[in-house]
């Protein structure tokens, strides 16, 4: 496993050192948050290139984001949430509690 050097300062003006792992996440949760991204931009009717304008990101970041390639930005993802009515725990999480009946109904087809 990586691990990442952490300095922290000490009282005594010393640095102590000590290695941290790397958090790697797993590729089977990002491809479930791009396949969940795919269905919520389907549900609104909208295409990768008209989602990404709206979300102001080029349109070959959006469709690394819904192809599971990476991970969409946070702060991207709370912009969708916003305009759209997604919640997070939906993107993240698979959580479809928070969305109105008619989105979970548009997002199953």
């Amino acid at each position: 496993m990586d691990c990442a050097t952490i300095y922290c300062p000490t009282d005594n003006g010393y640095y102590e050192t000590f290695d941290m792992p790397q958090q790697v996440r797993p590729t089977e949760y990002v491809t479930e948050v791009g396949i969940r991204l795919r269905a919520a931009r389907i549900a609104t009717g909208l295409n990768q290139r008209q989602m990404a304008d709206k979300l102001n990101v080029k349109r070959g970041t959006y469709n690394r984001w819904e192809m599971g390639d990476q991970l969409i930005d946070p702060y991207v993802a709370v912009r969708m949430a916003q305009r759209y009515r997604i919640t997070m725990d939906y993107i993240y999480h698979g959580d479809e509690s928070g969305l109105s009946e008619e989105f979970v109904k548009k997002i199953k087809i």
